[in-house]
């Protein structure tokens, strides 16, 4: 409220529940808005209504917002689907509304859900939330980051210490415009794209801009005679361009289309980390900037061959003193070495930063993820958390390992929250015994039994986790860990845990291995027993599975596997490790 930079904020947060009555179970991608997030975006319903005043505070009615998408694909597009019910993880609520199809704030979102936020409560501030606003007339960004870094401190009036601020978010803060929080820093790939677009461009232009001069060779006594019998320089040039524009224009139309179809593929084949990608398409400034890109070609494959002796005095010159055995003169010799030394640079610039980016990618993927990702299969797996609370899922957690591991041709199973290589981890401030001073953020994971092994994983002091673990208050830290306080071997006995008791000890230190990316340095990170008490936030983890069949085989003896504990949980991306390590390239 404090804000005066903006016109009207509005509150939003983004999770995966279990949606159930629309069809098979399926992980449903939520927006958490509350209405003034609405109103700042400008959108409303295309079919019902948004959530009233009522429906947006604690304790209001429970009601759902559908996607366009989820709409056509789960109620087959029927308009009585206003007034019907569905279950988000177990809760019932009445779908009120069908947003339009493009929208899809804040990120590929299937229903929209209010958000019933209590703002005098310190869970108003746990940073599970997101701001979106609408900046006031004449107000800049770089003012609005300003005001907003300078709310920051307010953080300890609702709980958070200094040291929190200090060390987990830094005490900073930033306004993002709308296209850089949805696009993020894949501009800055496409620009790339674009740019080695151009240069092909350029090569292209260059190879029909020299044959054209080849050709005005043969023509000039021909251009010449014209220009006797009494042809302008308009006339002469307008004829080339009308010759230049009738190949620039097919050209041009037969881009487009192959274009389109390409686009179609790609869109088809291309990973869903690209933002927006299904949006990419022909539209109308791709039809402007090819006219102008056919106009200018146009004009430089008609006029640069008639540079030399464009004039039609010239030409009447040429055709009365040399005749069709004349040699070309000064200037067009000069121009088609211009015209090949440009085709030579352009060539060689394209070489070079194609080197580069071939020489990039092959050393992201001779990276090592700090575990064998052959042979590995994983899928999500999302309990309701109002059927399980995080105690209840560990058994869960431990028959689905045992039957998968009976499964023919699987090796081993395990567990964890956090797949790795993926940038969406969870941190935590651990309390460390030998240095109370130190409140840091760490990812830790939370595992099953065997999880080491089926990743992989080596151990590098200590021990591997057994079941027993948990109950031992054991935990185990991977060597960027041990390095960064200890070393490997004198890390085995010392004491951490999440929170500020530090009740659990360190009994191994395993490998490290690439948490967020390839392309991320090494982290610390913890390893607890996935049953250990207190253990946080585990009914969304991951299912690793070390196996010589394919995902595809696999499949559904997986999903029969999971129905037999539970058939209201959806299994979520089937997929090989190699396929997730190959879709963290893709931006």
């Amino acid at each position: 409220d404090e804000g005066r930079s903006f016109e009207e904020l509005g509150a939003y947060n983004l999770t995966q529940l279990v949606l159930t009555g629309a069809g098979d179970p399926m992980q449903a991608v939520v927006g958490g808005m509350r209405n003034g997030a609405f109103a700042v975006l400008g959108v409303s319903p295309v079919l019902g209504r948004l959530p009233d005043l009522t429906e947006d505070l604690p304790g209001g009615a429970s009601v759902i917002l559908l996607s366009h998408e989820l709409w056509a694909s789960r109620f087959e597009a029927d308009p009585s689907a206003i007034g019907r019910t569905v279950e988000l993880n177990d809760t019932v609520r009445e779908v009120i509304g069908v947003m339009p199809p493009e929208f899809f704030f804040p990120s590929d979102v299937d229903v929209w859900v209010p958000l019933q936020l209590e703002l005098e409560t310190p869970d108003a501030a746990m940073f599970l939330y997101g701001i979106v606003g609408r900046l006031r007339p004449g107000v800049s960004v770089a003012s609005a980051s300003e005001e907003v870094e300078q709310l920051m401190p307010r953080l300890t009036e609702v709980g958070h210490s200094p040291q929190v601020l200090a060390r987990v978010i830094a005490g900073e803060a930033g306004v993002l415009t709308m296209q850089e929080f949805l696009v993020g820093d894949s501009r800055h790939v496409l620009l790339i794209v674009l740019g080695a677009a151009s240069l092909i461009l350029l090569i292209a232009l260059a190879n029909v801009t020299s044959l054209f001069v080849v050709r005005e060779e043969d023509r000039t006594s021909q251009r010449a005679l014209r220009a006797a019998l009494g042809a302008s320089n308009w006339r002469l040039a307008r004829h080339a361009l009308s010759e230049a524009l009738l190949l620039t224009v097919a050209g041009a139309l037969v881009g487009l289309l192959l274009t389109n179809v390409g686009i179609r593929a790609l869109v088809d084949i291309g990973p869903s980390s690209i933002p927006r990608l299904d949006e990419v398409g022909v539209g109308p400034l791709v039809w402007i900037y090819t006219a102008t890109v056919s106009l200018v070609a146009a004009l430089v494959f008609s006029l640069a061959p008639m540079s030399g002796r464009g004039s039609a005095k010239r030409l009447a010159l040429f055709l009365s003193t040399a005749g069709r055995n004349a040699t070309a003169g000064a200037g067009r010799t000069r121009l088609r070495g211009g015209v090949v030394a440009t085709r030579v640079a352009l060539a060689g610039v394209l070489l070079i930063a194609s080197g580069l980016v071939t020489r990039s990618y092959g050393e992201l993927r001779s990276v090592d993820p700090g575990f064998d990702p052959s042979d590995l299969v994983t899928f999500g797996l999302l309990l309701p958390a109002a059927r399980y609370t995080n105690a209840e899922a560990a058994p869960l957690y431990q028959r689905l390992v045992e039957d998968l591991r009976a499964l023919p041709g699987v090796e081993a199973a395990a567990v964890t929250r956090g797949l790795p290589v993926t940038p969406v981890q969870g941190s935590y401030i651990l309390a460390l015994e030998d240095h109370p001073d130190e409140r840091e953020a760490f990812v830790v994971r939370w595992v099953t039994p065997g999880y080491f092994e089926t990743m992989g994983i080596p151990v590098v002091a200590g021990r591997t986790m057994l079941p027993d673990d948990a109950n031992e208050m054991r935990f185990f830290i991977n060597a960027a860990f041990a390095e960064q306080y200890w070393t490997p071997e004198s890390a085995i006995g010392k004491r951490m845990a999440p929170g500020r008791d530090p009740r659990f000890e360190v009994v191994g230190v395993v490998g490290d291995d690439r948490i967020r990316g390839l392309d991320v340095p090494l982290e610390a990170a913890a390893y607890l027993p996935i049953d250990a008490p207190g253990s946080l936030a585990v009914l969304f983890v991951s299912v690793m599975i070390r196996t010589v069949r394919s995902a595809e085989d696999l499949a559904p003896e997986l999903r029969r596997a999971v129905a037999n504990l539970d058939p209201g949980l959806p299994l979520i991306d089937i997929q090989s490790m190699d396929d997730v390590i190959s879709e963290s390239f893709a931006v």
